[in-house]
């Protein structure tokens, strides 16, 4: 899969975040070896999921262990598909744009 960034500073944050954590780096790696979002729905690669409210449109990957949870927040990047209600295919995700890192918003 295809990541672009919001910046290249969030970029550098999120490289040096997998240099000392070993999940966050299988996480990258589990990124950028999709082929598209449904290979990122297991929660061995992230759990990837849609967001609602402020975020929808958006959705989280989570790139850390449970005790110390951290989550991508990201977009679709086009090309993708719609269907007539309006919901992302997600089969058509083929590249994201990773928008930020956070901690745990539960």
């Amino acid at each position: 899969m295809k990541i672009h960034w919001s910046s290249k500073s969030l970029k550098k944050k999120v490289e040096k975040y997998a240099k000392s954590n070993r999940t966050t780096k299988k996480r990258m790696a589990s990124i950028r070896a999709a082929e598209t979002f449904c290979d990122l729905e297991p929660v061995s690669a992230g759990k990837a999921h849609f967001l609602q409210g402020t975020l929808a449109g958006c959705f989280a990957i989570d790139i850390a262990e449970r005790r110390n949870t951290k989550r991508l927040i990201c977009e679709p990047h086009r090309p993708y598909e719609k269907n007539k209600n309006g919901q992302f295919i997600k089969q058509s995700i083929q590249e994201i744009k990773i928008l930020k890192i956070v901690d745990d918003y539960h």
